[in-house]
């Protein structure tokens, strides 16, 4: 124990005679580090948000479309294609205990106010009230749409937040007018309601100029009936990926034959699972690519070794006179690589965790390495200590004394 109290007290004596020297051998070490770190807390961060968000916007949900089934054929979109109304009422029927909401839209285009800021175009969706359950939208002032609403295909409107604030400025939007021109003629809209997501990093993506009408308003003014997709809410507990192959047969059976259109039912589990599996080979795809520079690094490490060994070749002549061991010298030598590799391995974690921080705040995410990250880190870089650094230690302990002690 005391021997390897005094290689640690002369590695880090020899490090301060040679800090410059000594912080370039890190570089490599640092830089690798520091860029594995901040590339997997920041991935790790991302799969986490991706996660939240889909798990806010209901993971539980299964997604059925109706596509064309040659993949390299367009699908024309026709009524008797679409999934209708009634056949969703049967399919809520047919599981009622699975079956908590399916939510429904359609487009209403995009639109152009005639009054409040002449000229300003709002994006509008026809929807349903399931749709603002399985999409968790809250309501902020008013109401949301109701199935009076949907039944009366009244001419009503629930604007975000920062949709409301810019038509209407600070007052109370609800109860007031918005008149619009579209491809479906003049409409005047009643204000009901506003609205504000929160779902993580795709907050801003709805908190835009999206509004929400009645679908039934919706498809009134397009002269269209039925969706090409839906969104299933199911009950918790529910194995989705097996429902949705329930739910794409029980669909399929409303296709006319010969269409050329199939019924695509996708558990959103499935989907967040393929979403984490892709992150996590980019992240690993990345980090390998940042961890080619530790490879560099340890080379560095290596090469200013064997100098090291070089210029301290009488020193290593005369503590074998005295009796050193070749064990001891080696041991010299791989403390004093590994104390390199450590130092510059914490410097690149410090350095990993400030950019995994910046880069967060950027894209909008919480970002903390992880303690394994953090661990293997640290542990790698020892690693690469004791193996870049075993030859210059090997090549050292297998020195003559006579040799070494002649050495100019």
């Amino acid at each position: 124990m005391t021997d390897f109290g005094e290689n640690i007290r002369m590695a880090v004596e020899g490090l301060r005679a040679n800090k410059i020297r000594a912080f370039l051998t890190m570089l490599g070490i640092i830089i690798g580090i520091s860029s594995v770190i901040a590339i997997v807390s920041v991935g790790d961060a991302l799969i986490g948000s991706v996660n939240d968000v889909f798990s806010k916007i209901g993971g539980n949900n299964i997604e059925v479309t109706v596509t064309s089934a040659d993949a390299d054929a367009t699908l024309e979109m026709t009524d008797d294609l679409r999934i209708q109304d009634d056949t969703i009422e049967a399919f809520k029927a047919r599981y009622p205990d699975i079956v908590k909401g399916v939510a429904v839209n359609a487009t209403g285009g995009t639109v152009t106010t005639t009054d409040q800021l002449k000229n300003s175009s709002i994006s509008l969706t026809g929807v349903n009230p399931d749709y603002f359950n399985v999409q968790n939208i809250q309501v902020k002032k008013g109401r949301l749409l109701n199935e009076e609403d949907v039944s009366g295909a009244r001419s009503v409107i629930v604007l975000s937040e920062t949709g409301a604030e810019k038509f209407f400025g600070k007052s109370d939007p609800i109860g007031k007018t918005l008149s619009v021109t579209g491809s479906g003629g003049d409409r005047v809209y009643t204000v009901i309601g506003t609205y504000r997501v929160d779902n993580g990093i795709l907050s801003d993506s709805y908190s835009n100029q999206q509004a929400y009408i009645p679908v039934s308003t919706a498809a009134e003014d397009s002269g269209t009936s039925g969706y090409s997709f839906i969104l299933v809410l199911t009950a918790q507990g529910t194995d989705t990926a097996a429902f949705a192959v329930k739910a794409g047969d029980f669909f399929s059976q409303y296709l006319p034959e010969n269409s050329g259109a199939k019924i695509q039912s996708t558990s959103m589990q499935n989907m967040i699972q393929e979403m984490n599996s892709q992150l996590g080979t980019v992240s690993t795809g990345v980090s390998v690519i940042a961890g080619i520079s530790l490879l560099v690094g340890g080379i560095g490490v290596m090469n200013i070794m064997l100098v090291s060994v070089s210029e301290r070749t009488r020193e290593i002549g005369i503590r074998k006179a005295l009796g050193a061991r070749n064990g001891t010298i080696r041991t010299q030598f791989l403390v004093e690589s590994m104390i390199i590799c450590l130092i510059g391995g914490i410097i690149g974690i410090l350095l990993g965790g400030g950019f995994a921080l910046i880069a967060g705040k950027f894209i909008g995410i919480t970002v903390f390495p992880s303690f394994g990250a953090v661990a293997t880190a640290v542990g790698f870089s020892m690693l690469i200590g004791l193996f870049f650094g075993s030859y210059p230690a090997a090549k050292a302990a297998k020195m003559n004394p006579i040799d070494a002690l002649r050495y100019e």
